[in-house]
């Protein structure tokens, strides 16, 4: 159901509003809706067609079904992988808990 004109304008308004007093929330917010979503897609349809073809010819063509098996171990690594690049991007890059700590042997060390 398409927004009327009065809608649309509020929705504008409320953009607007939000690129202006908060920018770093409209950037993260931004991105989150792009972040590897055809990825993501592409990878649970990778998984749910390995799981049927193992499940079709695990009797009667071995070969097959181990390359189905192997289909699903790639899409689940893809699926892992797009999960977590969607975490990551919600997340501000700039924060000190997402460095990566350089010191950490440091740590270890006897004074």
């Amino acid at each position: 159901m398409p927004l009327d004109d009065r809608e649309q304008q509020i929705l504008a308004e409320l953009e607007r509003s939000l690129y202006e007093q908060h920018p770093d929330l409209a950037r993260v917010v931004g991105k989150m809706k792009r972040a590897g979503t055809k990825r993501l897609r592409w990878s649970v349809f990778g998984v749910v067609a390995g799981m049927v073809i193992v499940l079709v010819t695990f009797t009667s063509q071995t070969l097959v079904a181990l390359a189905g098996f192997a289909v699903i171990v790639v899409s689940a690594s893809g699926l892992v992988q797009a999960l977590m690049a969607r975490n990551r991007v919600g997340n501000d890059e700039g924060t000190e808990a997402n460095r990566p700590r350089r010191d950490w042997g440091n740590r270890f060390r006897r004074s």
